[in-house]
């Protein structure tokens, strides 16, 4: 499959644009050009002031899950919850900059040992990173709304769907990876892979989703014990 690549260079304020309006051409001029260092910094950014807002959330949900474990006088509650108020921004910046490292590695050995494509790992990382841009409209619609409920459960996936009592059920944990930014987030990486490793879209989709698919087996049953 070879896409052309687009006559005139792209600025990073075009290139995070048309992830949401022309993902394909600028797959395609991160083939030949794969910056990634903008597109860092604006993650880091993206999370890090995300996790500044819900800050106070963050800290009063831990707060109120040792009170009832018992066993910490209040000032080593508070302690706790001055440590956790550093960390929630900074682990939301890492957990997001891991999990691309990780994931760019993965679908590396996916594209070229066994669909075929050819390409490498600052290619790669670089196209997931502009595809990650899926975050700006996922944290306008999250920061408000865990803000408004005051609560870090909000679903925006089937889970919306089901009635009460059943947030800690298997169907509860496989309809929460079903999530709306994370499924669209899921095609634009099948495109994404598809143009930068230059294979057919089907044969891209079935390594990308064949991937997440193994995740949610391996995932749902995990998550239910945490809930």
């Amino acid at each position: 499959m070879n896409t052309p690549s687009p006559a005139r260079d792209l600025s990073l304020p075009q290139r995070i644009y048309g992830v949401f309006t022309a993902p394909r051409v600028v797959f395609s001029y991160l083939r030949d050009k794969p910056h990634f260092l903008g597109i860092l910094l604006v993650l880091i950014v993206l999370h890090g002031v995300g996790g500044i807002l819900i800050q106070d959330v963050v800290v009063t949900q831990q707060r109120e899950q040792m009170e009832e474990q018992g066993g910490m006088t209040e000032d080593q509650i508070d302690s706790m919850a001055s440590i956790v108020r550093i960390l929630s921004p900074i682990s939301m910046i890492v957990f997001t900059l891991l999990f691309l490292v990780v994931s760019a590695a993965i679908l590396l050995f996916v594209s070229n040992v066994l669909l075929g494509g050819s390409t490498n790992f600052r290619t790669l990382f670089s196209g997931l990173g502009h595809v990650s841009m899926i975050s700006i409209p996922a944290l306008l619609v999250r920061v408000p709304l865990t803000l408004i409920r005051g609560d870090l459960e909000v679903q925006t996936s089937l889970t919306a769907f089901l009635p009460d009592g059943t947030e800690k059920g298997l169907l509860y944990a496989a309809l929460s990876q079903l999530e709306v930014f994370a499924l669209w987030q899921l095609g634009l990486s099948v495109l994404a892979v598809s143009v930068l490793a230059q294979i057919p879209v089907k044969r891209a989709a079935v390594g990308v989703i064949g991937i997440w698919f193994l995740f949610f087996l391996a995932w749902t049953p995990i998550s239910v014990r945490f809930m």
